[in-house]
C-alpha cells in the first residue's frame, strides 16, 4: 500500500465520522418527539404526539374530524359512519398510525399498512388525505 492510499482512507474515515457525529447532533437536538398529523388538502386536521399509551381511533368524513376514541378508554364503541361521504378510519397506536377502513375504490391507503418510520405518509387521494 502507498502513502498515498494511506492518506485516502484516513480522509475517508475522518468525513465518515464527521457525518455520523453531525447526525448524532442533529438527531439529539430534534428530541424524541414524534408527531402524527392528519392532512385534508394540504391542511392539518389533526395533530398528536405519539407515545407508547396511544391508541387512538379517528373518524374522517370529507375532510373533518368527526369523531376521536381512546381505545384505552372506550375498547368497543362502533363508529357511526354517515352513508353519504368520504370516510377514512385511522388508527394511530404503538409508535404509528395505519388507515384500517375507508370508502375509497383502490383501498390504498389501507393496504399500505401500519407506517412507523419518520417522514412517511400514507395517501388516500380520492380522499385528499394524507
Amino acid at each position: 500500500m502507498k502513502k498515498a492510499d494511506f492518506i485516502i482512507i484516513l480522509i475517508a474515515l475522518v468525513i465518515m465520522l464527521g457525518v455520523m457525529a453531525g447526525y448524532k447532533v442533529v438527531e439529539h437536538l430534534a428530541g424524541d418527539e414524534r408527531v402524527v398529523e392528519i392532512r385534508y388538502a394540504k391542511n392539518v386536521i389533526y395533530e398528536v404526539e405519539l407515545t407508547n399509551e396511544t391508541n387512538l381511533e379517528i373518524l374522517v368524513v370529507d375532510g373533518q374530524i368527526v369523531e376521536v376514541i381512546d381505545r384505552h378508554v372506550n375498547p368497543e364503541t362502533p363508529f357511526t359512519i354517515p352513508k353519504e361521504g368520504k370516510y377514512n378510519i385511522v388508527k394511530i397506536y404503538n409508535n404509528g398510525i395505519q388507515v384500517i377502513e375507508a370508502n375509497c375504490e383502490e383501498q390504498i391507503d389501507v393496504h399500505q399498512g401500519f407506517v412507523n418510520q419518520l417522514n412517511r405518509s400514507i395517501i388516500c387521494a380520492p380522499h385528499h388525505l394524507e
